[in-house]
């Protein structure tokens, strides 16, 4: 098992790599250039090569990278050009929002899987076992933003048991 996960933690590496240097790159690709987008449209050429420096944005892009790389390595993620705020002070404040909204939904799916599939169990083959099953492939085949997108539209503003847009921590209150 260990050397399962050893293998498996390998080849995730080089993949986290790639897909790092592709948004890394990405972010280069905006029109005109990173200084200039995040200056606006009334930025200056002087301010522009101003920000410029500040950044590190004149030095080739693979050094560029790398120093990012080694900041990422020894647990700086960088400052947010939007926010100017740290990434990482960023991330730990939403973590706990993802993470109550993923176990949220991984209870509720739970229970309606062990439900449903209690149901199909009592009779194998009726007309209740495929219908449900039919639902459950659907479920399965649906995009999870396009279904998201539907239930709140249901529940939020059909129903209006929820509120349509906003957060509030499951401590404080369920609805």
């Amino acid at each position: 098992m260990l050397k399962y996960v050893l293998t498996r933690a390998g080849a995730a590496l080089p993949q986290l790599l790639a897909v790092s240097a592709l948004v890394f790159l990405l972010v280069y690709a905006m029109p005109g250039g990173v200084a200039a987008a995040l200056l606006g449209e009334d930025a200056t050429p002087d301010s522009v090569a101003a920000l410029e420096t500040k950044l590190g944005l004149q030095d080739p892009l693979p050094v560029q990278y790398g120093r990012w790389l080694v900041g990422v390595v020894q647990g700086d993620l960088g400052e947010s050009w939007s926010l100017k705020e740290p990434v990482a002070a960023i991330l730990a404040d939403r973590v706990p929002v993802t993470l109550s909204i993923a176990v949220g939904g991984m209870g509720i799916g739970i229970a309606l899987g062990v439900f449903v599939g209690s149901l199909s169990g009592l009779r194998p083959g009726s007309w209740l076992d495929r219908l449900l099953a039919l639902m459950a492939s659907l479920g399965v085949a649906m995009p999870a933003f396009w279904v998201a997108m539907l239930l709140a539209l249901y529940f939020a503003v059909q129903l209006g048991w929820f509120p349509a847009i906003g957060y509030t921590p499951p401590a404080k209150s369920l609805v």
